[in-house]
């Protein structure tokens, strides 16, 4: 993998990094972020992963206390249903 700096800005004692690459298995450009702290040349630096940008919301979408018609023999529709939204 060949990554290409896109944007790179001074902040606390450092500089954030975002970088371009290529994925061949999605066949499309990909960007990551890293943050660099000052250091010497050839000091080792310790590295930190996570995920960003996944974010589940489960919003409660049954009404309380009204006379609405619904499916009350399924689960998962109705009174009794929720909805799951998985934004990335």
């Amino acid at each position: 993998m060949i990554a290409e700096v896109v944007s790179s800005v001074r902040c606390f004692q450092g500089r954030q990094n975002v970088y371009k690459h290529h994925s061949d298995v999605l066949n499309c450009d990909m960007q990551f972020g890293a943050y660099i702290p000052d250091h010497k040349d050839g000091e080792r630096l310790p590295g930190l992963f996570y995920l960003s940008a996944m974010i589940v919301i489960h919003p409660d979408t049954s009404p309380r206390g009204v006379d609405l018609p619904s499916d009350d023999e399924s689960w998962s529709f109705g009174k009794g249903g929720f909805l799951n939204n998985l934004i990335f």
